[in-house]
Parts: C-alpha cells; sequence; structure tokens
C-alpha cells in the first residue's frame, strides 16, 4: 500500500512549502509543491488532491492501494474512481484496479481568489492559450488572470532547490508582465513520483501543480496537444483523452478546461505568428543548451516542424531572433524530406498538417526533397541493422 501522509506546511530559504510523506513497505520519500513566501497563501493546506494526483499512476503499475491522511476533495475521488481508472485499465494492460482509501473528504469549496489560469512554457500551446484567450472576443468573466510556471525539480527535498531566476522563468515573467498578468512561479519534485515518459503523464504532473494551489484557482484552461479528431484512448499521449480528464480532474471549486481542442497545431502557429511578443519569446525547443545564440537548438523535431509551418506561412524571417533561420534554408530540402519521411514512416499528425497546408499555401517544396526522404529511410534502416549485429556479436 502507498500511504500519503499527513500535509505539512512550512518556509524554506524563501519559500512557502506543501510536502507530505510518501510511504510503501520499504520505501520513505518526500513529495513537495512550493511557491515564493509571499505567494504563500495559494497553497492548498486543507487538502491532499495534488498529492493524489501524483502518486496515481504510480501506484497502479506497482498493484498498490492509496491510503490519503488527509482530506480530499469528494468530486475528485469519484471523477478518478469514474472516469480515470476504468480509461487507464482500458489503455494500459500492465494496470490493475486498486483501491483508495480517505480517511475523510471534503464537499467544501477551496478557491479563494477565483483566478483563472494557464501554464507558460512559451511554446506554440502554451502562446495559443494565452494569446487567444485575451482576445477581444472572450468574456470579462471568463479571462485568465495568472499564468503559471511549473518548475520541474529532481531533488528529494525543498532545502535542495536553486530557485533563481534562470532563463526559463525570466522569461515567462516577461511574457506574463506584458500581458498584464500575475506570474506565478511553482517548484516540485513531483516528476519523480510518475514512473512513465512525460508524454504519458503531463496533463497529471502539470494538474498536480495546480491541484496545490486551488486557493488561487478556480479555473485552468489546459493547452489541448492534439485537436479533437485525434481524441482516442491512448495511453501514450495523455492529451489525445484530455476531455475524459477534465472530467476526472475537477472538485468542488476547481475545473480544467482542454482549450479549444478543435484547433490543430498549424492554425494555432498560424494565429500567434503575428504577435511580436512571440516573434521575441516563441520557446519550442527540447534542447536549447544546444545553440548559444538563439532560444531554440533549430535542429530538434519541435523547433524544425515550427520552423516549416512558419516558412509555409511564409514569416519565418520575423523569428530569427529565436531561430536559426539561416540554417535552416541551407538546410531546406534535407527538413522537408525528413517531414515526408516520418509522415510515412510513423504517420504523424504534425507533418500531414504541414505537407498538407504546403499544398493549400502553394508552397515551393524542393524536388530535391525526395532524395533526402529515401536517404533518411536508408541511413535508419542502416542504423538498425548496425545495432542488431551489435546485439548478435555480444
Amino acid at each position: 500500500m502507498i500511504t500519503v501522509g499527513k500535509i505539512q506546511s512550512a518556509m524554506v530559504n524563501g519559500l512557502a512549502v506543501l510536502s507530505s510523506e510518501i510511504k510503501t513497505e520499504t520505501t520513505s520519500e518526500m513529495l513537495f509543491f512550493a511557491v515564493r513566501e509571499e505567494q504563500e497563501t495559494y497553497l492548498c493546506t486543507d487538502r491532499a488532491d495534488a498529492f493524489l494526483v501524483t502518486v496515481l499512476i504510480k501506484a497502479m503499475r506497482e498493484h498498490q492501494d492509496i491510503l490519503v491522511e488527509s482530506p480530499i476533495s469528494e468530486r475528485l475521488l469519484y471523477g478518478i474512481q469514474t472516469f480515470l481508472i476504468p480509461a487507464w485499465l482500458k489503455m494500459n494492460p500492465a494496470f490493475s484496479p486498486i483501491k483508495i482509501i480517505a480517511t475523510h473528504t471534503t464537499t467544501e469549496p477551496a478557491s479563494q481568489y477565483g483566478g483563472l489560469a494557464t501554464g507558460i512554457s512559451c511554446g506554440v500551446d502554451s502562446l495559443y492559450t494565452v494569446l487567444s484567450n485575451l482576445n477581444g472576443e472572450t468574456p470579462p468573466s471568463l479571462k485568465l488572470t495568472h499564468l503559471i510556471l511549473f518548475n520541474e525539480c529532481r531533488v528529494c527535498a525543498p532545502c535542495e532547490l536553486t530557485t533563481e531566476d534562470n532563463v526559463k522563468i525570466k522569461a515567462s515573467k516577461e511574457v506574463t508582465q506584458a500581458l498584464g498578468l500575475t506570474f506565478v512561479p511553482v517548484w516540485s519534485n513531483a516528476i519523480l513520483f510518475f514512473t512513465c515518459a512525460f508524454e504519458h503523464v503531463h496533463t497529471f504532473h502539470n494538474m498536480a501543480h495546480a491541484l496545490a494551489l486551488q486557493p488561487l484557482i478556480k479555473t485552468y484552461y489546459y493547452a489541448s496537444g492534439h485537436s479533437i479528431k485525434r481524441f482516442w484512448l491512448d495511453f501514450s499521449d495523455a492529451s489525445h483523452y484530455d476531455l475524459i480528464n477534465a472530467k476526472a480532474l475537477k472538485t468542488e471549486s476547481f475545473e480544467m478546461i482542454s482549450h479549444d481542442p478543435l484547433v490543430d497545431r498549424f492554425e494555432k502557429t498560424r494565429y500567434i505568428s503575428s504577435f511580436e511578443l512571440t516573434q521575441t519569446h516563441l520557446d519550442v525547443c527540447v534542447r536549447p543548451q544546444k545553440s548559444e545564440t538563439h532560444i531554440n537548438c533549430s535542429e530538434c523535431f519541435k523547433c524544425l516542424r515550427t520552423m516549416l509551418t512558419l516558412d509555409v506561412l511564409g514569416v519565418l524571417d520575423r523569428f530569427i531572433s529565436v531561430f536559426d533561420v539561416k540554417t535552416y534554408r541551407k538546410n531546406c530540402a534535407k527538413n522537408w524530406g525528413m517531414t515526408y519521411y516520418i509522415r510515412w514512416r510513423i504517420k504523424d499528425e504534425f507533418a500531414e498538417e504541414i505537407i498538407e497546408n504546403a499544398r493549400k499555401f502553394k508552397y515551393k517544396i524542393p524536388f530535391s526533397a525526395c532524395f533526402w526522404m529515401l536517404a533518411t529511410g536508408l541511413f535508419n534502416q542502416f542504423a538498425k541493422l548496425k545495432r542488431i549485429m551489435k546485439r548478435s556479436s555480444l
């Protein structure tokens, strides 16, 4: 059994920390969420909702029931048992049914400030959620008030945290201030308790952070990673079934809304490309340390698909401060060849969107992209054969 110990709150090095001891028969680890001390009242100290969501996947993978010693929201418990656990059991045969034993449930509302929030990563989905929400068509009562930055911490205790303003914090703060909203950075080691690839669990990881801020947040707009036409019960990416997640991860005073699930990635990129804020702060890279001159490495798969989209739209040159446009143009045929290859090889939906819209916008794809597609396929097959031969020789 996994036991979620009673919630503790403390001040550590200028941070307000919410923590719980997570115990199994053989281990005991601290799980924590922290904000800057001036935002202490944003933390949810009267219920363990955030902690329950964090350990849920671990419990199902390890076939362990959960005992929660602090109160949990009755509506959240209902949503997890009615929507989430049955969906996971259909998706993942390695999971097993579990019991959640709550010593006490509550129906009291947690929200005090009535805030409307979303995450700020400065990626395409993130900036689209922020900028489209703040446009003139959104009723004032539904407009964002706060932007949350989730700082992933692989440490065992909050005393080990480094909380100085790094590049990500500075950029997110600049965007938030430019939009006249309130910036809330959150630090947590929740990632250590999710024993799956991040794309499998990102919704639950991020929503655990949001649930830790229930006194602040009434409504959380979660950036949809896929359009609704890609909805299906597929554990490999939590955003495929966020409409179910939104039903499950709800309390008496907190709701998650999957933002604009009808809009695909190409249209999101098109929408945000006209904003000057995007042109100076767009950050889609999975390996930013690769570049010394730009926010984005301009080589990883996320950078390339974003640059290809901007190129099809005819606006790539507006983004010279965040992408290495010169190198991209030099390798244009190669980039298109790789895009055609992944569309064919893994049926990648984003590659499909880019190629379809290239035709729609009458973008002239270099003919030599065909050769690069073949070369990419041959290279991958050669690398696969080399790995097989290496294993055979052991």
